[in-house]
């Protein structure tokens, strides 16, 4: 199944948490995890009617008095939730990119910023909330249309700001957005965070088959008349037998008169462009019978050009050849699971039928085998079992 986050009023932690409860979401399982966490707050949810259209407003209702956190407290709380180690992951992954963007605005390291707004407990709930629902609902594909810029100021904490606010830009950055005269905050850090947490894409609708669609209400009442909503779509995928295609930039060329120990540079340094999508060489034999080298190289097209200059710049190359080619490719996601030695991260290819391949990042396994003297084996065994 998949979700596209139709943000044409913008988006917010409680928005997203409310479109998933009125899709289909259980609210009791949501419940059960946020009193696991065991900080002072309750949650409701009520229907709402936002200008004829029938909607959920998903409300936190935190306690009389809430400490100011620090990244570090908000992740312990996390780590107490009910929920699936790939919940609790993403969560934190997700805090941990507002501290950036907060440390990025403020000019301070993560971990001595104050969480005001976005430490707030119904932050905790959004990001926890948004997840769990996923989940349950059996997601594993998201994306979200392009989201609004808007004009206009907010005041919070640290003073008046102009919109988005100075945090939230950080996140949407190469994100596609559009503009909005709206003088209100449509775009909220927290609403940042999630869906630039877990979107692949954002853009029009992927091709898929509708199954439910969900409506959250937001706390604005819009000065402009559009109403102040997010829609979530829930679709299913699986029947798309067909993989995807995108036009991808074949550069090669063959070398045979090049000291060996050049090449190690060579592909140094054309791995350090992070456009390339993959390097791979391969033994030949030179018209003077010589025995040589093909380098393959895989980019975006619109890299062609400079890789293309690398190679020629630090190779023995008189010229390479280029040429444009259509590959098909499954879609890929990324979560983490705990392990006693420490959490590894999990790739996951998401297959025309809807089925997903995960496997555990090499990586990640080797560097615990090493640091814990113990068999590679037995790290991708525990790991494979815990996915």
């Amino acid at each position: 199944m998949q979700s596209y986050f139709d943000c044409f009023s913008g988006v917010a932690g409680d928005m997203l948490v409310g479109a998933l409860l009125d899709a289909g979401a259980p609210f009791e399982v949501l419940r059960q995890c946020i009193d696991s966490m065991q900080f002072d707050v309750a949650i409701r949810s009520e229907r709402r009617l936002v200008q004829g259209i029938n909607s959920t407003k998903f409300i936190v209702e935190p306690g009389q008095v809430q400490p100011v956190r620090h990244l570090s407290a908000i992740l312990e709380i996390i780590d107490r939730a009910l929920a699936p180690d790939a919940v609790k992951t993403k969560a934190k992954e997700i805090f941990e990119q507002l501290a950036g963007a907060e440390a990025c605005v403020h000019g301070v390291p993560a971990e001595q910023i104050h969480f005001h707004e976005i430490g707030a407990v119904d932050t905790i709930v959004d990001i926890v909330g948004t997840l769990l629902c996923l989940h349950e609902l059996k997601i594993t594909s998201f994306h979200s249309s392009p989201l609004p810029w808007n004009t206009g100021y907010v005041t919070i904490s640290h003073g008046k700001y102009p919109l988005p606010a100075p945090a939230t830009a950080i996140l949407l950055k190469d994100v596609p957005v559009f503009g909005s005269s709206c003088d209100q905050e449509l775009v909220t850090p927290t609403g940042a965070a999630i869906l630039t947490g877990i979107c692949s894409s954002f853009g029009p609708l992927p091709t898929s088959t509708l199954r439910a669609i969900g409506y959250g209400a937001g706390t604005l009442t819009r000065s402009d008349g559009v109403p102040n909503l997010l829609r979530v779509i829930i679709s299913d995928d699986s029947a798309l037998a067909q993989p995807p295609t995108e036009p991808v930039g074949v550069i090669e060329t063959q070398i045979d008169d090049m000291n060996p120990e050049f090449f190690t540079h060579l592909y140094d340094l054309i791995q350090r462009e992070s456009s390339i999508l993959d390097l791979f060489t391969t033994p030949v034999y030179m018209k003077k019978n010589r025995p040589g080298v093909l380098i393959s190289v895989i980019v975006r097209p619109h890299d062609i050009e400079q890789v293309a200059s690398l190679i020629l710049s630090h190779s023995t190359s008189l010229g390479v050849r280029t040429r444009i080619e259509t590959r098909y490719f499954l879609k890929r996601s990324q979560f983490s699971v705990d392990t006693p030695w420490g959490p590894v991260r999990i790739k996951s290819a998401h297959l025309p039928d809807g089925r997903l391949r995960n496997k555990p990042e090499f990586e990640d396994c080797r560097d615990i085998a090493v640091k814990q003297d113990i068999s590679l084996a037995e790290v991708y065994d525990f790991v494979n079992k815990k996915i």
